[in-house]
């Protein structure tokens, strides 16, 4: 049960990554295991790495891990992910980096009235767009919500804002990414953003 929740993984995201895909004919870059393993958003040194301890469960398989099993992780799916990643962006001549998370309609008994928030740390050119944009769709977003992008951003730290990248990092709420018309959606909106870009 755990394992289907979202502190496993960001629910939605996939379908959705793949279908802007689809759509923008660009390259999709996707973790293949559970952020409960090694959370690839952060930096190496950022505690939640391999959390003992995630929204109040316990986590056996991480508890006590000595640095061979940490290193076997990173060097397993921490690097490769972020080789992949660089790879990707080094392929094309002006990209635009898009990162896309869902999170959780309450989270420590308080509800998120967000329907999707648009996150950055120094470099806000796309997000502020986004958040306008958005909007003006009638949606409640969020602006660094529902995380900080000065703390949840070192993906897009490391491969856009490092390079100066345009980005966009985007959460979507995960009950509005449960269906394929409600991932069409998505797809379709932020399709129709970034052609205003």
């Amino acid at each position: 049960d755990i394992l289907t929740r979202h502190i496993a993984w960001d629910i939605g995201t996939a379908a959705l990554t793949n279908a802007l895909s689809a759509a923008l004919d660009c390259e999709a870059v996707l973790s293949k295991v559970s952020r409960l393993v090694v959370d690839k958003n952060r930096r190496i040194d950022q505690p939640g790495l391999m959390p003992e301890v995630s929204d109040t469960v316990m986590i056996p398989g991480n508890q006590g891990l000595s640095s061979a099993a940490i290193e076997a992780r990173l060097d397993g799916y921490y690097h490769p992910y972020h080789a992949a990643l660089a790879d990707a962006v080094v392929r094309k001549a002006d990209p635009v980096l898009i990162s896309v998370h869902s999170f959780t309609p309450e989270m420590n008994g308080i509800q998120r009235p967000w329907h999707c928030g648009f996150l950055y740390n120094r470099d806000d050119r796309l997000a502020r767009r986004a958040i306008k944009h958005f909007k003006a769709l009638d949606l409640t977003v969020g602006d660094n919500q529902p995380y900080p992008g000065n703390v949840f951003n070192a993906t897009m730290d490391r491969h856009a804002e490092a390079a100066s990248h345009p980005y966009l990092m985007l959460e979507v709420r995960n009950d509005l990414l449960q269906t394929n018309h409600q991932i069409a959606w998505w797809c379709e909106q932020i399709v129709g953003f970034l052609s205003t870009v």
